[in-house]
């Protein structure tokens, strides 16, 4: 199930601050538990299984660390398991495939790289003292399973979210309303403006050569507007969803795109993923420490987990180096980079971060040698059918980067309007569901 559908709008959601507001203190975490766990096996009722083992794997793990004395080699054997079973879903048949062997098609659980991760993370933090193990199996389920933020986080630490889970709360009056405005928010940025341009995006790349130097990049920046509000949309829904079930999640997404350089860039974008490999790969090798040698490698290194965690393609690999190499070069050359104004870095860190999405976007190698050829070295300016199709959603790229802005975000509306807006905005998403049926998510694939 999804949020962007008429059976979770009109069916699943609705029955989530019921049962909470009105079940007694006892029955609200179970009730949520079972619902996040229906949420989940909708559709996919066998991943529900792998889900609660690699919970359960965790949760007894993380005690016997405590209470025996080879925490050491059970938290390696822990963290050996969880890595193992993600490798085996996510790219044993990929790199079959790429030695032209046989493959098993594996289907990929949704949201295992998160749930992996989050288990992972509270792994290491119960090692390292930094967190108390969980009590009881349903609390942690809870926290591993909870439906708003397990398909594509935010990845929540363990020591913010247990007090939350071990006193769950019925949702207030304020909860219902400020999450409602946020869920709806989130789902009109996902519908209303990541789905078209995921079809301008589509019609301007379908062939490098014929969409020509323009096309190529205004492909680009389609795909960076639409993955932006597709993820984006999702993390703010997934902040209003547990706002309504009284619940707070990390805020994941600050307006990226007006990063005033590459590093402030990825600390705007998916928050929570980039604390996850600097708090759990890049520190515990090293960090900065070591020499200026050593620091550089453990950099790349990270960046290339980062790429590879998004996918098994050669392009995803190239895009980790290709972010490594780009922040270790800012940080090595700061001088040169005070020389520019402000706003002309600005405009040079967005035209990176496009190059960096057109890598991000081209699973195939021979695709993305053409793009890269058009956005640089091109054979022509743009192709008749792009360049019509383009001059019809430029009132739609005009509404994106509008929407990408800061400072709409500080506008502050009266209550009565605010409320207007909102109908207004889920009607509009209703009638797009309506219309165009399932919408699934970029990062339901990660």
């Amino acid at each position: 199930m999804v949020f962007s559908s008429l059976s979770f709008l009109l069916f699943f959601l609705p029955l989530i601050p019921i049962g909470l507001t009105f079940l007694p203190g006892r029955l609200r975490l179970p009730f949520l538990l079972l619902a996040s766990l229906a949420f989940y096996g909708f559709g996919e009722p066998v991943a529900v299984l792998f889900l609660l083992l690699s919970a359960a794997e965790a949760f007894f793990a993380a005690r016997a660390m405590v209470k025996g004395t080879h925490a050491r080699l059970v938290l390696i054997l822990s963290l050996v398991w969880h890595v193992g079973v993600l490798f085996i879903f996510k790219y044993l048949d990929p790199i079959l495939a790429a030695f032209g062997l046989r493959t098993f098609s594996i289907h990929l659980p949704a949201g295992i790289s998160f749930y992996t991760f989050q288990n992972t993370a509270y792994l290491a933090d119960v090692y390292r003292r930094r967190a108390e193990p969980s009590a009881r199996f349903s609390v942690y389920a809870a926290y591993i399973a909870f439906f708003p933020q397990l398909i594509a986080g935010p990845i929540e630490r363990w020591q913010d979210m247990a007090p939350q889970f071990e006193r769950l709360q019925a949702p207030c009056k304020d909860d219902l309303l400020e999450g409602a405005e946020r869920f709806i928010a989130g789902l009109s940025m996902k519908l209303l403006l990541a789905d078209p341009m995921g079809r301008l995006h589509a019609a301007l790349s379908a062939s490098p050569e014929s969409a020509g130097f323009l096309g190529c990049w205004m492909a680009a920046l389609a795909f960076a507007f639409q993955l932006y509000f597709d993820f984006a949309g999702y993390s703010v829904m997934a902040l209003g969803l547990g706002r309504m079930c009284s619940i707070r999640l990390s805020v994941n997404f600050r307006h990226p795109y007006a990063a005033k350089d590459l590093r402030d860039f990825w600390q705007r974008w998916h928050i929570t993923l980039s604390r996850w490999f600097r708090d759990y790969v890049y520190i515990p090798l090293g960090g900065s420490r070591g020499g200026k040698g050593k620091a550089a490698l453990t950099l790349l290194f990270t960046w290339l987990l980062t790429g590879i965690w998004h996918g098994a393609g050669w392009n995803m690999a190239l895009w980790g180096l290709y972010w490594g190499c780009l922040l270790l070069l800012e940080r090595r050359i700061p001088a040169r980079r005070g020389k520019l104004a402000p706003a002309l870095y600005r405009a040079f860190t967005f035209l990176v971060i496009l190059v960096g999405w057109t890598l991000f976007s081209c699973g195939d190698l021979s695709t993305l040698s053409q793009t890269l050829r058009q956005m640089f070295a091109p054979d022509a300016f743009l192709g008749a059918k792009e360049g019509a199709y383009l001059v019809s959603f430029l009132p739609m790229l005009c509404l994106c980067a509008l929407f990408c802005l800061p400072a709409l975000s500080r506008i502050r509306l009266p209550k009565a309007l605010r409320g207007a807006c909102c109908v207004l905005l889920l009607l509009l998403c209703v009638a797009s569901l309506a219309g165009d049926g399932y919408h699934p998510f970029l990062y339901f694939r990660f």
